[in-house]
């Protein structure tokens, strides 16, 4: 998936800050990632790993 780096800090802070979870506004900005049916709705979770492995292996954990 690619997004702008904007984007893309905007989505990490909202997962770290949530606790890896897809929700709240991240869900109302990112539907096609958080409504189930949507055509990306199926790589959720792979995505949501994809971050948190990346970010923990910089040594950045949940708050």
């Amino acid at each position: 998936m690619e997004v702008p780096d904007a984007e893309a800090n905007r989505i990490i802070a909202s997962l770290r800050s949530n606790g890896w979870a897809v929700i709240g506004k991240l869900c109302h900005d990112q539907p096609d990632i958080s409504a189930p049916g949507e055509r990306l709705h199926h790589l959720q979770d792979a995505m949501v790993e994809a971050v948190k492995d990346a970010m923990t292996r910089h040594g950045m954990r949940a708050p």
